[in-house]
C-alpha cells in the first residue's frame, strides 16, 4: 500500500470516527427517521465499501435479499430506509453501517441453507443500526487505531493484516459490546418470529459459523469478529428458546431429513435422507400406508428427537416417536423387524448430527 493511499485512509477514518463521535452524543432513544449525520455517514461509508468489495447488481441474487429484507423490515422498532447490498466474495461478510445499509458477501449467502439463516443473519444487522451500534461502538473505542481496520478492507481481508485486525476486535465495522451482541440477538429472534421466518435460522447458522471458526482460526473479518464469542451466543440463543417455549427445530431450516416415496419394480420404497427406509409390495393399499408413514416422519421426527423416543411398545408392538404411533404391525405387514426399523431410524438421525456437529441437542 502506498503512503499517499495509507493517507487517504487515515483521513476518511478520522472523519468517520468523528461523525460517529458526534452523531452517538446527540442520539435519543426515540424512533425517528434518519437525520443529517445518519445520511453522511452512510453515504460516506457505502462509498468507502464499494470501493474495495465489488458490489453485485445482478437481479437473480439480489431480488431474493430485497424480498427478506422488506419482510423483515416491516416488524423492526424503528423505521428506517433498510437496504441489504450483495458483495463479491468468497469470504463470509456480513456487516452493517449507519443509517440502515446492511450488506452480506455471496459467499455468505452460498453459505446459508435457508432463507430462515438468511433473515437471522440481516435482521441480526437491521436491530444494529436501528439501534445506533456502529456509531456507539466506535464513539467507545475512539482511543484505539483505526489503521488495522481499514488495511483490512483495503486488502480485502486476504492479508496477513488480518490477524492485526483481530487483536483490535472493535471499531466502525462489526465489533459490539456483550450487551449490543445480546440484544442484536433477541431483537431479531422477535422481528422473525413476526415476519414469519423460523428463529432456528438464526440459531443454526450461528452454529455453523462457529464450526467453520474452528477449521480456520485468522479468518476474515466481518460475522466473526464476534466480541462476546459465538459460543456464548449460542448458549443465549438456546436460553432464550426455553424459556420463551418457542420449538427449536433445526430440520427445516438446515434442509435436512427429507422424505420421499419412490416407485420401482419392486415396490414403493420410502427414502429418509436419501437413505431406503423400508421397501413394500406394490400395492394402492402399501402405497398409501407409505404416505401416512412419510407425513408422520415430517412431522414428528427432528433433529433435536432423543433417541430413546422412537422405541418399540405395545401387543402387537408398534414403533412409536414419543406417544406418537409410525408403525403398527396390525395394520401394516412389514418384511423387516421392527427393531430393523428403529436401528435404521436412529442410525441416519445420529449420521445427521454428525452433519451439524456444533448442535446443542440436549435430552
Amino acid at each position: 500500500m502506498s503512503v499517499k493511499m495509507l493517507r487517504i485512509f487515515l483521513l476518511v477514518g478520522s472523519c468517520i470516527l468523528y461523525l460517529l463521535a458526534t452523531e452517538t452524543l446527540a442520539a435519543t432513544k426515540d424512533v425517528e427517521p434518519l437525520t443529517g449525520k445518519e445520511e453522511r455517514l452512510r453515504r460516506v461509508g457505502s462509498r468507502e465499501v464499494e470501493t474495495y468489495w465489488t458490489r453485485v447488481t445482478d437481479p437473480v441474487v439480489t431480488s431474493r435479499i430485497s424480498m427478506i429484507t422488506k419482510r423483515l423490515a416491516a416488524y423492526a422498532d424503528r423505521s428506517m430506509p433498510y437496504e441489504t447490498r450483495v458483495l463479491s466474495s468468497d469470504h463470509l461478510l456480513a456487516f452493517c453501517i449507519p443509517g440502515g445499509r446492511i450488506y452480506c458477501s455471496t459467499g455468505l449467502i452460498d453459505f446459508c441453507r435457508s432463507d430462515p439463516e438468511l433473515a437471522g443473519i440481516i435482521a441480526h444487522e437491521m436491530v444494529h443500526t436501528s439501534e445506533k451500534h456502529p456509531q456507539k461502538q466506535a464513539t467507545r473505542n475512539l482511543q484505539l487505531s483505526i489503521l488495522p481496520l481499514l488495511a483490512a478492507i483495503a486488502t480485502r481481508g486476504e492479508a496477513p493484516v488480518i490477524v492485526m485486525a483481530n487483536m483490535v476486535q472493535v471499531g466502525i465495522a462489526n465489533a459490539y459490546s456483550k450487551s449490543m451482541e445480546r440484544a442484536a440477538d433477541l431483537g431479531s429472534f422477535k422481528i422473525l418470529q413476526k415476519a414469519g421466518y423460523d428463529p432456528s435460522g438464526l440459531l443454526t447458522v450461528l452454529e455453523r459459523f462457529e464450526m467453520e471458526k474452528m477449521k480456520h482460526p485468522f479468518i476474515e473479518p466481518g460475522v466473526y469478529r464476534d466480541h462476546p464469542t459465538l459460543e456464548e451466543r449460542i448458549d443465549c440463543l438456546l436460553g432464550h428458546f426455553e424459556d420463551t417455549e418457542v420449538p427449536l427445530h433445526r430440520k427445516g431450516v438446515l434442509q435436512v431429513l427429507h422424505t420421499e416415496v419412490f416407485a420401482s419394480d419392486e415396490g414403493y420404497t420410502l427414502h429418509l435422507h436419501h437413505q431406503p427406509l423400508l421397501t413394500l409390495a406394490k400395492s394402492p393399499t402399501h402405497r398409501k400406508q407409505l404416505h401416512r408413514v412419510q407425513d408422520a416422519l415430517d412431522h414428528l421426527l427432528q433433529l433435536e428427537t432423543p433417541p430413546q423416543e422412537i422405541h418399540i411398545s405395545g401387543n402387537p408392538p408398534s414403533l412409536y416417536i414419543g406417544a406418537h404411533r409410525l408403525f403398527d404391525t396390525s395394520r401394516i405387514d412389514l418384511p423387516v423387524p421392527l427393531t430393523v426399523l428403529r436401528e435404521r431410524l436412529i442410525s441416519i438421525l445420529a449420521q445427521v448430527r454428525g452433519e451439524h456437529p456444533m448442535g446443542r441437542y440436549l435430552y
